[in-house]
């Protein structure tokens, strides 16, 4: 990706979390995906394919919409895959957590941050 590194350990790099963001976006982008700001992510499609049950696309509604107390039908956006960019609440995540049991996942939660420690630990 291009992204300056520092080396905090053998095989540990931290790097800036504005450029991997910008440089990740701008090749997301680049790929074809789409990214939708100012939107919020009410329920999951799911689909089963072959028996398999999938996450077939989001219902979003606008933010401002959903501020504003106003009844406005969400829309439905089907998609090949769907990334959660939710943050620390994972709430797409949890939607499908939820409502989708059948897709077995597993959220283990967050931790207070001392970042460097599980990442050295992981290795």
């Amino acid at each position: 990706m291009g992204c300056k590194l520092k080396e905090l350990g053998v095989g540990v790099y931290a790097v800036s979390t504005a450029e991997l963001i910008a440089k990740l976006a701008s090749g997301a982008i680049d790929a074809g995906a789409e990214v939708m700001l100012g939107t919020l992510v009410e329920d999951v499609v799911y689909r089963k394919i072959n028996g398999r049950a999938r996450v077939a696309g989001v219902v979003i509604q606008w933010t401002a919409v959903a501020l504003s107390g106003l009844h406005v039908d969400p829309l439905g956006v089907m998609a090949k895959a769907v990334v959660n960019a939710t943050g620390h609440d994972a709430e797409a995540l949890n939607i499908v957590k939820r409502k989708v049991p059948e897709l077995g996942v597993e959220i283990k939660g967050e931790k207070s941050m001392y970042a460097e420690v599980p990442e050295i630990q992981g290795k």
